[in-house]
C-alpha cells in the first residue's frame, strides 16, 4: 500500500516529536524543534496536531494501543490450552519488547516524573492488558479447563512474569540472568508453571 503524503508527514511529525522528547524532555522541547526535526513547516505540524500537549497524547494512544494486543485472541474450547496461552505470551512479550514500543514507552515514561496524574491514567489504561488476559481465562475457566477463582489475580501473575522478562529490563537497559534464556523456553517454562498452579488436575 502507498503511504498518502498527509499520512507520511504525520508519522515523521510523531517520530520526530518521540526523539526529541527522548532527547530534551517534553518541557524543553518546541513545535519548531520538532518540525525541523521532522523536515516539514511549523504550518505543516500545527494542521495535525493543535499543541505539543495534543502530540503527545496521540503517542500516549499509540502506546496503549498496542498493549491491547489479548484483545485479538479469543479462547478456543478446543484447541490445547497450553499452545493457546504460549501463543498469547509470544505475542505480548514481542509487542512490549520491540523498538517501537520501547521507544513509545520511554517518552511517556520520562513524563510521568514530573505528572503523576499522566501516571495515574497511563497505569488505568495499561491495566486493560490484565483485564484482556482476565476475561480470556474466566472463559477457560468456565469451560472447564482452569481452575481459577480471581482471574484477575491470575492474569497479573502471568504478565506480571512477561514484562519482568521482555519489557522492563529493556527499558531501562538492565541485563538479567534470565535473558540468557531464549524467549521461546522462557515462554514454554512460564506457561508450564501456570497451568501447574491453575489447570484443573487430570
Amino acid at each position: 500500500m502507498i503511504e498518502r503524503m498527509t499520512d507520511r508527514k504525520r508519522r515523521l511529525i510523531i517520530e520526530a516529536a518521540m526523539s526529541e522528547f527522548q532527547t530534551a524532555g517534553f518541557d524543553n522541547t518546541s513545535m519548531d524543534q520538532i518540525a525541523e526535526t521532522a523536515g516539514v513547516s511549523k504550518r505543516t505540524v500545527y494542521n495535525h496536531f493543535s499543541s505539543k500537549d495534543e502530540l503527545f497524547d496521540n503517542i500516549v494512544e499509540q502506546l496503549v494501543e498496542r498493549v491491547g494486543v489479548i484483545s485479538t485472541f479469543e479462547y478456543d474450547c478446543e484447541a490445547d490450552l497450553s499452545a493457546q496461552l504460549v501463543d498469547i505470551s509470544t505475542h505480548v512479550t514481542r509487542s512490549v519488547s520491540d523498538d517501537d514500543f520501547q521507544a513509545l514507552a520511554r517518552v511517556v515514561m520520562s513524563r510521568m516524573l514530573t505528572s503523576p496524574e499522566l501516571g495515574r491514567l497511563l497505569t488505568e489504561q495499561t491495566n486493560q492488558l490484565d483485564k484482556q488476559l482476565a476475561i480470556w481465562l474466566a472463559a477457560a475457566n468456565e469451560a472447564g479447563q482452569l481452575h481459577v477463582d480471581n482471574a484477575e489475580i491470575a492474569a497479573e501473575h502471568l504478565v506480571g512474569l512477561l514484562l519482568s522478562y521482555a519489557f522492563w529490563p529493556r527499558l531501562f537497559g538492565v541485563k538479567k540472568r534470565t535473558h540468557r534464556t531464549p524467549a521461546k523456553k522462557y515462554i514454554q517454562e512460564l506457561v508450564t508453571m501456570f497451568l501447574r498452579a491453575y489447570a484443573v488436575p487430570d
